[in-house]
């Protein structure tokens, strides 16, 4: 029943429509819901509304994103205007994420707006391929009973990696895959030697990023990482690598 899974987590209160809302803390989404509705043009209508989730809180299971999404879906169409998926997971991710300026992606906003399994590419606005349904049978989850702190692991994944791009740009390199030999491969006709001789430009990287940031790089690179052999002060070619 309601209040089971999350016990004290739950709120009760009444929002004003004439006015826009103020945010009484971080994340908190049903008032960044109506404000981002509103901005868009959504005349929204008075309703008695209850969330409720089967899925504990902080599990990783992107139980804020489906909150937040079926919220939107359900008020825009009381008033009305029915969302497309596309705009549903925009509009999802600005009350989501870019209203608490919160670090998060827009991959579980068409997920959940689109549905099934997706290819999602977001390196020139964003490109939406369906995949096959490959999942035929039921999935298992198992709780671990352990919280999963999101906003913690997803600014340790993207703050690093954008405070060193942004120092790489002076060396013409913009995205993870700049760094990677396989798309440079592609470029130079199959030898590697672009994706090389770009690596080779860049200074040590003690030069220009700190520790934590160079760790980052490594692992959120596309391409498979070398060390330096002991001793050695490499450049970026000592730790990027082109394959066969």
């Amino acid at each position: 029943g309601l209040g089971e899974v999350n016990p004290g987590r739950y709120q009760e209160y009444q929002l004003d429509l004439s006015r826009p809302q103020v945010y009484e803390g971080p994340r908190d989404y049903f008032r960044s819901v109506v404000n981002v509705l509103t901005r868009a043009g959504y005349n929204l209508k008075g309703a008695d509304v209850v969330l409720d989730s089967e899925i504990p809180i902080g599990k990783g299971m992107c139980s804020s994103t489906a909150m937040v999404m079926a919220l939107m879906a359900g008020l825009a169409a009381y008033a009305g205007k029915a969302l497309e998926p596309m705009e549903l997971a925009k509009l999802g991710w600005q009350a989501e994420v870019a209203e608490f300026g919160e670090p998060g992606g827009m991959m579980d906003h068409y997920a959940g707006a689109l549905g099934g399994i997706l290819h999602l590419d977001f390196s020139d606005g964003v490109k939406v391929e369906k995949m096959p349904d490959v999942l035929k049978e039921d999935i298992i989850l198992f709780d671990s009973m352990q919280e999963k702190d999101t906003l913690a692991v997803l600014s340790s994944a993207k703050t690093p990696s954008v405070e060193g791009l942004k120092v790489l740009g002076a060396y013409g390199v913009h995205s993870v895959r700049d760094l990677a030999g396989t798309e440079n491969r592609d470029a130079a006709g199959g030898d590697g030697t672009s994706g090389t001789r770009q690596c080779r430009q860049l200074p040590a990287p003690a030069d220009c990023l700190s520790d934590a940031v160079i760790r980052r790089i490594e692992r959120t690179a596309a391409g498979r990482t070398a060390q330096p052999a002991s001793g050695q002060s490499a450049g970026w070619s000592g730790y990027f690598h082109t394959e066969d």
